[in-house]
């Protein structure tokens, strides 16, 4: 098996810390708090007033900092190099993007840089502070009215979604001459995790799913690599792998078009945000949504890449509600919230049936395209990729529609 090609790309300030079960982003060095406060100074013109910077909160890739000043208040968020350059045009982008052509609430971006060559030493933008809470922070005192209304609220915003088609799979740009957009290089966690920003691969746009995943076969051999052949549980890990991988390529063109039958049957993409999650959704203190804030790592791509229940409903199922506790335990709410959300998926899906039924015609007939890709994401387990490998191998074998999802195994 022959190693992809390396290219070199300069990452300061982020070091990646992995272990059998996760790949964590780490900071090396902090952004400077005094040369944010210069940053804000020069883009809002503010003279001699000097704004009041202090840290706000912390993600996955950023550290937000809260500003206020005389022009308003805002977040001006840093951003870890993991994908340097793209990660940030693209999210500013896809903002632009949604103000654009859909009615969904998202923040207004007032600067940015995505040079790493800059004073701060880290990408950043400075964009709209919205005076709201994270939902997982209100859940529980919101009304069963308002949590069925927020989740209509997130299926008609999904459908906007849904329908602004494309026909490319890729990250949103910026163009300038004209003004406009454009997809380029698909800036998804899988393509730049770890080491794999640094792989000479094709990352898009891409013409048909077929290139699309061939990419990503290529990403899930380059994890394959880092397994140690003389340990045991690695090597039978590393089978493991392999037959996953052997059996997606053989259904690659059982399943999906290739670029030239793309051409004429015009396989449809769509802007997919996988994130929108109770941290990223933010609740007015009436209980209705404010904003949607996280666009980093959104993509136009396939429909049945796309169709999928909101993370925020995401959880264990609890069939019957909890008996009412008074006063309500931790346990309880838990429960409880369990509960709430195995019913408000139902809802949700029953909502998406009737304002955009080509997205549940999807969702329900696509599973099979669906579960090829979540048997890649299981490869780097050592568990999930046994039950990646009995299902690839029951579809390969003909199973089809037949062959329970992957999405289900081991619920």
């Amino acid at each position: 098996m022959a190693s992809v090609p390396l290219r070199h790309i300069e990452q300061p300030g982020l070091e990646w810390e992995e272990d059998l079960f996760s790949c964590e982003p780490h900071w090396t060095k902090e952004p400077s708090i005094d040369i944010i406060k210069t940053l804000v100074v020069r883009h809002f013109d503010l003279d001699k007033e000097a704004p009041d910077v202090s840290f706000f909160a912390e993600g996955a890739f950023n550290k937000l900092y809260a500003v206020d000043c005389g022009r308003g208040r805002f977040i001006f968020r840093a951003t870890l190099p993991v994908a340097p350059g793209v990660k940030t045009k693209s999210e500013v982008a896809t903002l632009a993007f949604v103000r654009e052509n859909t009615t969904i609430p998202v923040p207004q971006v007032f600067a940015y840089d995505a040079d790493l060559n800059n004073a701060l030493g880290f990408e950043w933008i400075l964009m709209e502070r919205i005076d709201a809470r994270p939902l997982h922070e209100v859940w529980h005192s919101m009304s069963w009215l308002k949590k069925g209304l927020l989740v209509m609220k997130i299926a008609d915003y999904t459908a906007q979604l849904f329908r602004l088609e494309m026909r490319t799979i890729g990250s949103l740009y910026l163009t300038h001459d004209p003004p406009g957009f454009t997809l380029g290089e698909t800036v998804l966690p899988q393509f730049f995790k770890s080491t794999n920003i640094h792989l000479d691969i094709p990352r898009g746009p891409f013409a048909s799913s077929r290139a699309y995943i061939t990419a990503r076969i290529q990403l899930t051999q380059h994890w394959a690599r880092k397994l140690d052949l003389t340990d045991d549980d690695d090597a039978e890990h590393y089978a493991d792998i392999q037959a996953v991988l052997s059996g997606i390529q053989t259904l690659l063109p059982r399943l999906f078009l290739a670029a030239q039958d793309q051409e004429q049957e015009q396989e449809p993409t769509t802007l997919c945000n996988r994130d929108i999650s109770a941290s990223n959704m933010l609740i007015t203190p009436h209980g209705d949504l404010a904003s949607i804030v996280d666009w980093e790592c959104t993509a136009f791509v396939p429909h049945y890449q796309a169709v999928a229940i909101p993370a925020f409903l995401k959880g264990p199922a609890l069939a019957a509600p909890p008996e009412p506790q008074t006063p309500s335990t931790e346990a309880h709410l838990e429960q409880l919230e369990q509960y709430e959300k195995a019913r408000l998926r139902e809802f949700f899906v029953q909502e998406m049936a009737r304002v955009e039924p080509g997205w549940v015609r999807v969702y329900e007939s696509q599973r099979v395209c669906q579960d090829v890709l979540l048997a890649m994401e299981y490869c780097e387990n050592d568990m999930l990729v046994k039950w990646a490998r009995g299902w690839v191998e029951k579809v390969v074998q003909g199973g089809g529609g037949s062959v329970r999802s992957l999405a289900e195994v081991g619920k």
